[in-house]
């Protein structure tokens, strides 16, 4: 059974308007939401999401997030940096998944909103009713989504409505240390 898993780029910083959108680093905040994930990751029952693929937008902020989140990681996996993924829309978000090689069973991407979002509301048609209603509200920044095919379903036959979400994790659902709250 193949896996999704797609992460939000952690909150950027506008303090210099002067910057163009693609180049924004991470602000304090973004920083300490990508720790905590990396935190959770560490912790998370079964071990870090262990995928064989990344595929990151080039944005700043997406390389930022991916680099403090892979410290969870005794050894980092294999990274693509598409600039394709920056803003592409969920279409083609969608056909990028499609395209993934059919030896890889588990695949990350690191990105951006509303593609992430979209994309998951529009494939996942199972799974926690709560977990699909929050993410069908909001995706915030650093959000982890954990998304898994049916079996016997390759990347290439991805339709809407086929997926189930597995999990969905919002920094704000996280202690510090990565522990989930209880009443996340």
């Amino acid at each position: 059974m193949k896996t999704l898993y797609l992460l939000r780029h952690a909150k950027s910083d506008w303090a210099d308007p002067r910057l163009a959108d693609h180049d924004r680093p991470l602000n304090a905040r973004g920083e300490r939401a990508a720790a905590t994930m990396a935190n959770y990751w560490a912790r998370r029952k079964g071990g870090p999401p262990l995928p064989e693929l990344i595929l990151c937008s080039t944005a700043l902020r997406a390389r930022d997030t991916l680099l403090r989140v892979m410290q969870a990681w005794p050894a980092p996996p294999k990274v693509d940096y598409e600039e394709g993924l920056y803003l592409c829309g969920e279409e083609l978000l969608l056909d990028r998944v499609k395209a993934l090689p059919s030896t890889v069973d588990r695949a990350l991407i690191v990105g951006h909103n509303p593609d992430i979002q979209l994309l998951t509301r529009d494939l996942c048609r199972d799974g926690d009713g709560r977990l699909l209603d929050a993410l069908a509200m909001k995706l915030p920044t650093c959000s982890f989504v954990e998304i898994s095919l049916p079996e016997r379903v390759d990347w290439c036959d991805l339709r809407w409505g086929s997926c189930i979400l597995a999990d969905f994790v919002r920094p704000r659902d996280l202690g510090p240390d990565g522990e989930r709250l209880a009443n996340a």
